[in-house]
């Protein structure tokens, strides 16, 4: 759970310290959505970057809405990589316990004062690479609440980064 919340406000850090939207690549097209909990989102606004710490890694930020401070109606899904992807393939979606390596990332979302994280077995997701752009299809997967007295929650999403 501290892991969690390490990548949860590492992504709100990176949210306010940076955001670099310039590319000419394009981006992948078709939906660009996530149902966590039977509600679904849409993404309006995606960001890049690596974290901090001991170990750093590549922090790819889905989000329904532009944050604005520390906005907590902004819903988010976070894909931590080890290092950003440059290839389209199979990669394993690992457990926030573990430190990925090469092909894997973590996974969690929150959003409205909730955090999930996945902390299950591993599991292949297809990852592609167009225009420069990470596109993740993930299948359902049951994400565990960090938030005292909220139920887990079934995700499931198309997500790409957008310009």
């Amino acid at each position: 759970m501290k892991k969690l919340l390490f990548l949860m406000s590492t992504a709100v850090i990176i949210l306010t310290a940076s955001c670099s939207k310039s590319n000419s690549d394009p981006s992948p097209t078709g939906t660009n959505t996530w149902t966590l909990g039977g509600t679904t989102h849409t993404v309006t606004f995606t960001n890049k970057g690596l974290t901090g710490g001991g170990t750093p890694s590549t922090l790819i930020i889905f989000a329904d809405k532009v944050p604005v401070g520390a906005d907590p109606a902004v819903n988010t899904v976070n894909l931590s990589f080890k290092t950003s992807p440059t290839a389209s393939g199979k990669y394993t979606l690992v457990g926030l316990g573990s430190t990925p390596g090469d092909m894997q990332f973590q996974l969690s979302a929150g959003g409205n004062g909730k955090a999930y994280g996945y902390i299950g077995t591993n599991i292949d997701v297809d990852i592609t690479i167009a225009g420069g752009k990470v596109k993740a299809t993930i299948p359902e997967v049951l994400l565990k609440s960090t938030t005292a007295g909220d139920p887990d929650q079934k995700i499931t999403a198309t997500i790409f980064e957008i310009n």
